[in-house]
């Protein structure tokens, strides 16, 4: 853990979107930090080499532009944290949004963190595109509490776009990591754990979280990729091997595939484009069956519907 870690008594943070043609959506996310009743030191864009307005419309909202050739958003993140020099930090995806108060809601933890606190995340609302009136999210439950290891390692709560970090810390683990996207949250989650950070959560929808046809949320394939990626290196880790030698690899690997398919049925996604249960993830026999029906006629559009309809009438608690 960091050495120089200190106490905090104000809550001074700035705020980083990294945008691949983004013109659509960068406006309402701009609005949505500007409209904060605790407005950020600095926000800056950095444009992850758009071929659109993306620059025009940050700069209209008075948003610091850096440019950058493509290099996807794990690397125009680590660009923008290296301009940062306010002691917190958050990265908003250019289509995602915070609610007024999410800011101050983040000040009222912080201002009374231990230093080893290094990320605060918050519940979220999705929206956007397909058939999402059925998911509305995790139910606000209200009030902040710390996240176990063992919890982070489940099912991490904290969402990208959502989180406040102690910039010390997250500069401490080198930043975001390249080759675990779209999961590159969870990586770094389980990274500032392993290092000895705390990590909590305010259990309040304060953001939303948009679901876009075709964007990183609705790839099945990609998704179970890269978490089984983080799962495995974490699994692997002599932070895990010292300090949880009981912790169970095999449920939560099968775990990982029916969230997958229950993630890619609350979407709308095509849930044959979700991957066979491969020997990684030491499939059960339930698993291979379920992945065998819905390639029958009719199978996955129909048992999408009806997880929707189930989710409808029972949100998440």
């Amino acid at each position: 853990m960091g050495s120089h870690t200190v106490a905090v008594s104000t809550f001074d943070y700035e705020v980083v979107i990294p945008a691949w043609n983004a013109e659509k959506y960068l406006a309402e996310t701009l609005q949505s930090l500007r409209s904060q009743t605790l407005p950020p030191r600095r926000i800056t864009v950095v444009d992850d080499g758009s071929s659109d307005g993306t620059g025009r419309v940050a700069t209209a909202y008075g948003a610091i532009v850096l440019t950058s050739p493509h290099v996807g958003v794990v690397g125009v993140r680590n660009q923008g944290l290296a301009r940062v020099d306010a002691p917190f930090v958050a990265f908003v995806d250019s289509d995602d949004v915070w609610l007024p108060s999410f800011a101050e809601r983040q000040a009222e933890i912080w201002r009374s963190a231990e230093p080893s606190l290094a990320a605060v995340g918050c519940l979220v609302e999705a929206f956007g595109e397909g058939n999402l009136q059925a998911w509305q999210g995790p139910l606000a439950r209200g009030g902040f509490r710390e996240l176990g290891v063992e919890e982070v390692w489940d099912r991490n709560p904290l969402t990208a776009s959502t989180i406040v970090f102690r910039a010390e810390a997250l500069r401490a683990i080198r930043g975001w990591r390249e080759g675990y996207t779209p999961t590159d949250d969870y990586d770094t989650s389980l990274r500032l754990v392993s290092a000895g950070y705390r990590v909590g959560l305010l259990q309040e929808v304060l953001a939303r979280y948009r679901v876009r046809n075709g964007s990183w949320s609705s790839r099945a394939k990609a998704s179970l990729e890269s978490e089984e990626k983080t799962l495995w290196d974490f699994w692997s880790s002599s932070f895990r091997q010292e300090t949880l030698p009981a912790l169970s690899y095999t449920p939560r690997i099968r775990a990982l595939w029916w969230r997958t398919l229950a993630r890619a049925a609350q979407y709308g996604q095509d849930l044959r484009d979700v991957p066979t249960p491969s020997d990684n993830l030491h499939p059960t026999l339930n698993m291979r069956a379920a992945h065998a029906a819905l390639r029958l006629p009719g199978a996955a559009s129909a048992t999408g519907v009806m997880w929707r309809e189930w989710r409808r009438r029972r949100p998440r608690a």
